[in-house]
């Protein structure tokens, strides 16, 4: 900290021993509180405005979700491959065979879908890549449901 206790970087760090606390935080994106009055506070405390804290939360709500539709696609898939070994073909297997398929290429889809609104550095395209993903989860996940409701109350 210079001497006349202006912040480093627009950082305040409020004791010499929290150079590495400080970079630490700077690497998260947030920025440290100004000192207490009088500067003798040895503890830091964090400001995060809502912007950054929004854009973590988005960014952590798609990557779960990114690995969720990995996981759903290939849980359709497997109920496809169920469907096709017990080989009976009477027409609500059929509707729900072919609901998980639909929800499984919509699963990949999304997963794409979620992958590419990650990687964009345009704000718009990547709001209306996060809007796309979030629909096609949402019809995936209706499709598996229906398929699953087919399946147990025609006595599969």
């Amino acid at each position: 900290m210079p001497a006349n206790g202006a912040p480093m970087n627009g950082y305040a760090i409020s004791n010499q021993n929290s150079f590495e606390t400080a970079i630490k935080m700077r690497m998260l994106s947030t920025r440290l509180s100004p000192p207490a009055p009088g500067g003798t506070a040895a503890s830091l405390s964090l400001v995060v405005g809502p912007q950054s804290r929004q854009g973590a939360w988005l960014r952590e709500e798609l990557l779960h979700l990114l690995s969720l539709s990995g996981t759903l696609a290939g849980l359709c898939i497997t109920g496809v491959t169920l469907v096709h070994t017990f080989g009976r073909s009477t027409v609500p297997e059929t509707i729900a065979d072919d609901a998980l398929a639909v929800s499984s290429l919509l699963f990949l889809v999304c997963t794409y879908t979620i992958f590419l609104a990650l990687r964009t550095k345009r704000p718009a395209l990547a709001h209306f890549l996060e809007n796309a993903a979030d629909i096609l989860f949402l019809l995936a996940i209706t499709g598996m449901v229906v398929s699953g409701f087919i399946m147990v109350y025609t006595g599969w």
